[in-house]
């Protein structure tokens, strides 16, 4: 009886969530026809990314080409209305690719109509909410979905179907969040590089829960700033973002599981003159696996005006997670140390150089090096090095280390 009580009060609500959202698409388009032109305000932006990729070796898992090229997106558009209180806002995202047709897909990054009444801040409809200080792997960050084909590291966000309510504090902000729809991540498919031995079918994914993709999560945060200290509590029940595997029938790839779990985090950046601190924390509770701590801890020391204008960024993370190489991530005992300079001339060039360690061994697992700088005023290029030298096979980049490349990118900004 509890089983049915809950499916009626779970399609109940979602359908109530829906409703509300459209309930304020219709009122947008009634506020816009009932303002005049003079209260209206509209902003575009956005950008244009071309990137190609060349992979110095033939990939190991029947993904041989070694050559990607890529086309994205990224328009955005945002109308303002009574005093900029009331805003709508769409950025759609398109992503083409080549040879990995899987690569490509369009995701509707916001969509959402934001209404500011007082201290409180009502949000309905798509959007991307990051969470976190770090950059190295990101754990609080659990609201959106990764899009991974485009950022192994994870820093790219699928928008999110949500309601939320914010308020706003002098000294810190609670935000409340429902999402009523999943979103499954992102994979390479057979052709795509990087990946493992047995590619993801995203196209097969499993659910612990019966309602699947529908099942309504939920998410909260409190961040709290004092001075220089910025504090933030969070906490996550739902579909966790995170899936783990299950072989496939045909033993020659692999199905997404997604299960249900709570997870607790706690993040805070604490900036001292030229020293920024960062940490982050979780403890992970899934229904199907045992729970688990993860945490990182970064430091950042700039050094201003080193030399003609030139400043220096050094920066050091620690990444910890206790299930160690039993861990679905990358970076679980590992450390990452490199630096930024910003020569802060008129081209903004600008340079990464960014080695990463397994802390048990001390070996040099991968290495990121990119410089980029303006062209004009609207167009940037980019040029980057990924390299990954993993020696231990019970790690996850070892099975990725014939995928080291190259890539060079031009990004348009209007």
């Amino acid at each position: 009886m509890s089983l049915a009580w809950s499916y009626l009060w779970n399609n109940l609500l979602r359908t109530h969530i829906i409703l509300f959202i459209f309930g304020h698409v219709i009122a947008i388009s009634v506020a816009f026809s009932a303002n005049t032109k003079e209260h209206r305000a509209f902003k575009t932006a956005g950008k244009i990314s071309l990137e190609n990729r060349y992979f110095p070796d033939p990939g190991m898992y029947k993904n041989t080409k070694q050559y990607e090229g890529s086309l994205g997106i990224n328009p955005e558009f945002k109308a303002f209305w009574d005093e900029s209180k009331s805003v709508f806002s769409f950025t759609p995202y398109i992503f083409l690719s080549t040879p990995d047709n899987e690569k490509t897909h369009v995701d509707v990054r916001e969509l959402s109509y934001t209404n500011t009444f007082g201290k409180f801040i009502l949000k309905a409809g798509i959007s991307t909410v990051y969470w976190g200080a770090n950059g190295s792997r990101l754990l609080v960050d659990i609201v959106n979905q990764t899009d991974i084909v485009l950022n192994i590291e994870g820093g790219d966000k699928l928008g999110q179907p949500m309601l939320s309510l914010s308020h706003q504090w002098d000294i810190g902000r609670l935000d409340l969040f429902i999402l009523p729809y999943f979103r499954e991540r992102t994979f390479n498919g057979v052709e795509g590089r990087p990946r493992g031995q047995l590619f993801v079918d995203q196209n097969s994914a499993l659910y612990e829960h019966e309602d699947e993709e529908r099942h309504i999560d939920y998410a909260g945060r409190f961040l709290v700033q004092l001075g220089k200290l910025d504090l933030g509590i969070s906490h996550f029940r739902g579909t966790d973002r995170t899936p783990q595997y299950v072989l496939a029938a045909n033993q020659s790839s692999l199905r997404p599981f997604y299960v249900q779990g709570h997870q607790t985090g706690l993040d805070f950046k604490y900036s001292y003159e030229s020293l920024l601190v960062k940490y982050e924390g979780i403890f992970n509770n899934a229904h199907t696996t045992n729970s688990y701590l993860a945490q990182t801890l970064g430091f950042e020391y700039t050094i201003y005006k080193f030399y003609n204008g030139v400043d220096i960024n050094l920066f050091y993370e620690h990444i910890y997670d206790d299930r160690g190489e039993s861990s679905a991530a990358i970076f679980n005992n590992h450390s990452v140390i490199g630096g930024r300079i910003y020569f802060n001339d008129k081209k903004s060039t600008e340079f990464l150089f960014a080695p990463s360690f397994y802390n048990r061994t001390g070996h040099l697992e991968t290495i990121r090096a990119r410089i980029g700088q303006m062209l004009t005023k609207h167009i940037k290029w980019e040029l980057e090095v990924n390299t990954i030298s993993s020696r231990k096979k019970t790690l996850l980049l070892y099975p990725l280390r014939k995928d080291d490349f190259f890539e060079a990118r031009l990004r348009y900004f209007f």
